[in-house]
């Protein structure tokens, strides 16, 4: 009993480390804490390249030293990379912004309607526009903190951890 538990012990402890140290991994180095993000392959990246406006959103399929394969047909050198976006963070700010944005509109129209039914102008009554107003304001300056860009330079700077054994 002794050496069959000794044998199970041995195959999973050879199972997982040759399934945890087979990898290479993407990772945007950068001060603070955490101080590492990292990018595993079949992971979604999104990424501006030197010279382009455009934000380009994948997969990274095939991950070598110098570049990765972005949806198993676009190349992208990881040197030709100049900004990384991370649109996980800040999902407390994009619920909050959508939650007042549709507060705002909610109560411009329902203040519309009421001014339309009792007959008087829309607007007569200047209350529901500065409500509406600042709160359809307050979801378009929460928007800059929904998305979290890092800019590719000497203290952030992308890196390939081989950890194959």
């Amino acid at each position: 009993m002794k050496y069959l538990l000794l044998i199970v012990y041995f195959i999973l402890l050879n199972l997982s480390c040759t399934q945890a140290f087979s990898q290479k991994i993407l990772t945007l180095n950068k001060p603070g804490y955490p101080n590492r993000i990292r990018y595993y392959e079949n992971q979604e990246i999104s990424f501006k390249l030197k010279g382009e406006k455009v934000v380009h959103t994948g997969l990274i399929t095939q991950l070598n030293d110098t570049m990765f394969l972005l949806n198993t047909i676009f190349p992208v050198k990881i040197s030709d990379i100049t900004m990384v976006v991370d649109y996980k963070k800040g999902a407390g700010a994009r619920f909050f912004s959508k939650v007042t944005l549709a507060a705002g509109l909610l109560y411009l129209g329902l203040g519309a309607a009421n001014s339309l039914i009792f007959g008087s102008p829309p607007g007569a009554e200047g209350r529901f526009l500065v409500v509406s107003g600042a709160l359809i304001g307050t979801s378009f300056l929460l928007k800059p903190f929904c998305v979290r860009k890092y800019r590719i330079n000497k203290n952030r700077y992308l890196k390939v951890i081989d950890v194959t054994i």
